[in-house]
């Protein structure tokens, strides 16, 4: 959803999480609903790259839980994602000795650098 300060995705998941040796059933499911906001390009020439992502989650066991955190925008076509979807660990380890990434990078749909490497086959 796109609108005039940046985009806003909205993503839900659905894991299956084993309790074994705990009072509930096996095969619980845990629901994770993520608001991300991403900025939009004209915010980074004036300085924020930073949006936040919103998530709500729920299980059997722990009940309701809430977690705002800081996302640094970076564009899809930026270097960490170009070497993560090629395999480059070497070049990924550079960029974050030097702080030019980090593993809270995350694009403009909400993918991390690990998002980006484990949706490629690895070479």
């Amino acid at each position: 959803m796109g609108v005039i300060l940046g985009s806003i995705w909205i993503r839900t998941s659905t894991l299956r999480v084993s309790n074994v040796g705990l009072n509930s059933s096996i095969g619980d499911l845990e629901v994770i609903t993520s608001f991300i906001f991403y900025p939009a390009s004209w915010f980074s020439r004036t300085g924020l790259r930073y949006g936040t992502e919103a998530n709500f989650q729920w299980s059997p066991t722990m009940g309701w839980k809430f977690n705002v955190s800081v996302i640094r925008a970076v564009p899809e076509n930026s270097l960490i994602f170009d070497m993560c979807r090629a395999g480059n660990a070497d070049g990924v380890k550079l960029l974050l000795s030097r702080g030019d990434a980090s593993l809270k990078d995350t694009s403009p749909k909400g993918w991390t650098p690990l998002h980006v490497r484990r949706s490629y086959p690895i070479p």
